[in-house]
């Protein structure tokens, strides 16, 4: 048995159901407040609701003043800002309100919703998977739950609802209890059972309880640290491992000493594999994985490795980003589905209620990663999606085994990535694959000295951007620009394409008189490339239009550079 503290980490609720005129006053004013200071400060607070929408929830809220308690008029509070559909802006609540009314037990996500901690009189319930709260699927308690959760995505909707989901205010204020009484089904294989808990009151401090993880034959090497903000180890021979657990500095070990040390540990063998765990980081400063970042650049530039970046709900805000780059660098995301969104409302500011003890969070800028990095494009508000899908199964996870990191070490030197090449092609892209072949021609290649501004040292495409700015096969949008992730049209394509057969000496055909439907909407600096490339068979006309603003597929572009390639 073990005795746990009762710690509610994002709400501490108390009721006090009288509520005198002065408040009625207050709380209008501090209403009012909040819905303009927030459509203020926050870049767009109607970007998926509606103003009409938010006004008439204030309203809603503003006739019901007079009747709620504390507790249910903060949680409308929340239920306002809940709104805008922000990960980042929320009512913080947690250290304004206290006394709060809890059930023993909490819930898990291990391939379906489990029973994970719960008091020592259903033990044996333990690891069951729930089917219902009072009635309520678990799908039906999660949209009712997400009136109250600030959440951009369904990821973190279901990550943040485990935080909430023992609060008894909270599931009475959202519509799932009535009384004090809750009944919690679960079953296991073709039996079924009914919990019967009650509510605990924080005063008493203490409960009894058990939990699923003590049941574990043993815990993984790669369970979070949560003594540490990063450290790295061996696996084995072929698997290099590193945990970062926060965007932040460990003031005892700095990044830049920390990254040394992992350099210095991977020059002593021949790995295959470098793994960068991100499932327990919930974000910080971006910013400070940049010197670990150049070491393992330098070793992938160096040695046939993999880069391997672990996510799952957790990974969230500036560890999202830190995902990004891991792709930028041609890594490969294995995991889940990450709680943070690739494009998403971050650098958050707070201002506090003027008549509460209370502050609000809020986002300050829209993050586009698509603008900076070519593994955005094909992504919005929306979580990255593992190039390898690896949840962790309910029998590894009790047997001590993580189910990600066991597949890469039987898989190490084999992963694969995921890859659409029905996306249109960027300039980053375009530049890799010309230089790729420019690479197999043996040619001793003449590169730029200077990356260009918005290239990252890490892409996967940096060096082959340094060649194309140094031999003006791809030029950059304004001076030292490259602009990346920008898609190129058919017109730019047949500019490139044209200064590519050129560097490669190759002849072109004989011209022949081309008649375009569209020959008007072609740029004037392009008429000639594309006569050209054209004429050479590269680019086709559909119905006698060359569609000069539209794009071109990855797939596409591929097949004319093996055309190309066979014709040199």
């Amino acid at each position: 048995m073990k005795k746990l503290m009762i710690i509610i980490l994002t709400v501490l609720l108390c009721a006090f159901p009288v509520v005198h005129a002065s408040e009625i006053t207050e709380r209008e004013e501090n209403l009012d407040f909040l819905y303009e200071t927030l459509k203020g400060s926050h870049p767009n607070i109607f970007y998926s609701t509606s103003e009409k929408e938010f006004i008439e929830k204030k309203a809603e809220i503003k006739k019901n003043v007079n009747e709620k308690s504390n507790v249910e008029y903060v949680l409308d509070l929340q239920s306002l800002v809940a709104m805008v559909n922000d990960s980042h802006t929320n009512v913080n609540i947690g250290h304004a309100l206290k006394d709060v009314h809890i059930y023993p037990f909490s819930i898990r996500h291990i391939e379906t919703w489990v029973l994970d901690v719960i008091e020592t009189e259903y033990e044996e319930y333990l690891g069951w998977e729930i089917v219902d709260l009072n009635g309520y699927d678990m799908e039906t308690v999660k949209n009712k739950m997400a009136t109250i959760i600030s959440h951009d995505n369904d990821v973190w909707l279901q990550r943040q609802l485990r935080q909430f989901i023992n609060v008894k205010e909270i599931l009475d204020y959202v519509g799932i209890i009535k009384d004090d009484e809750l009944e919690i089904t679960v079953k296991k294989e073709n039996q079924e059972k009914t919990i019967y808990l009650h509510t605990v009151d924080t005063s008493a401090d203490m409960v009894d309880v058990v939990y699923l993880a003590q049941k574990r034959i043993q815990e993984p090497k790669t369970t979070k640290d949560k003594s540490k903000i990063y450290f790295s180890m061996p696996l084995d021979g072929n698997v290099y491992y590193i945990q970062y657990n926060a965007c932040q500095e460990d003031k005892n070990l700095p990044m830049e000493t920390f990254s040394l040390n992992v350099q210095k540990d991977l020059e002593s063998n021949d790995y295959q594999t470098v793994v960068i765990d991100l499932r327990n980081n919930t974000g910080g400063s971006d910013g400070v994985i940049m010197p670990l970042l150049y070491v393992l650049t330098e070793y992938q530039n160096n040695n046939d490795v993999e880069i391997v970046g672990l996510i799952g709900e957790n990974t969230f805000s500036s560890a999202t980003i830190n995902a990004m780059m891991i792709k930028e660098m041609g890594g490969i995301l294995m995991g889940t589905y990450s709680g943070g969104s690739v494009d998403h409302y971050g650098a958050v500011n707070q201002f506090q209620l003027p008549q509460l003890n209370i502050q609000v969070g809020h986002s300050t800028k829209y993050i586009e990663i698509d603008s900076l990095f070519d593994s955005g494009i094909p992504y919005g508000i929306e979580p990255i999606k593992p190039d390898i899908i690896m949840e962790q199964t309910y029998d590894d996870y009790m047997q001590g085994i993580d189910t990600a990191v066991h597949y890469i070490e039987n898989n190490s030197g084999k992963l694969q990535a995921r890859e659409d090449k029905n996306l249109y092609i960027s300039r980053g892209r375009l530049a890799y694959l010309l230089h790729e072949i420019s690479l197999e021609n043996n040619e001793s290649l003449e590169y730029a000295k200077e990356t260009p501004k918005d290239i990252f040292f890490f892409t996967y495409y940096e060096e082959a951007s340094r060649w194309a700015v140094k031999n003006n096969i791809i030029v950059g949008k304004s001076s030292n620009v490259f602009a990346p992730s920008d898609l190129l049209t058919r017109e730019e394509l047949a500019v490139v394409l044209d200064r590519f057969v050129s560097y490669l000496n190759m002849e072109p055909a004989e011209k022949q008189q081309l008649s375009y439907k569209d020959e008007k909407d072609i740029s004037i600096w392009a008429k000639d490339s594309v006569e050209k490339i054209v004429n050479m068979g590269y680019l086709e006309l559909e119905s006698e239009k060359f569609n000069p603003k539209g794009n071109t597929t990855i797939e596409k572009v591929e097949s004319i550079l093996e055309n190309i390639k066979e014709n040199k």
